[in-house]
């Protein structure tokens, strides 16, 4: 394995912790900032690009076709409910329920992210074992 696509992998790892980290939130010096769905699809977006291009350009054995077309489908399909379900929480007067759907939202499509590539985050975290 060479060095640029060790360096995919670990960017891949990184968007996929800002995915899991999402529903809690991002500190920002003294201020919390909210769970964004916004935020959430354009890292899942960056995410299903780095996968497609660490497949493009390395064809590696651990990630398969069958596992490229589950990750597409995920981000078009589990995260086009994140989107819904924020666009309904936001909206003002919004019951705390929405709220719940929307955190529930990004909860399932993480959970769906992480089937779809586990092979893939299996090899990172052998490349993340090498590097220590």
């Amino acid at each position: 394995m060479n060095e640029e696509e060790k360096k995919i992998l670990l960017e891949i790892d990184s968007i996929y912790t800002e995915l899991t980290e999402e529903p809690s939130g991002k500190r920002t010096g003294s201020y919390m900032q909210k769970p964004s769905g916004y935020n959430y699809c354009r890292n899942a977006e960056r995410l299903k690009e780095k996968v497609f291009e660490l497949y493009n350009e390395f064809k590696p054995d651990y990630l398969s076709e069958h596992e490229l077309g589950a990750i597409a489908h995920t981000c078009d399909k589990e995260v086009s409910f994140v989107d819904y379900h924020y666009n309904l929480a936001i909206k003002r007067n919004a019951a705390k329920k929405r709220n719940i759907e929307f955190l529930n939202s990004i909860y399932k499509a993480n959970q769906q992210i992480n089937l779809d590539l586990f092979s893939l985050f299996a090899k990172i975290e052998e490349v993340k074992k090498l590097e220590n």
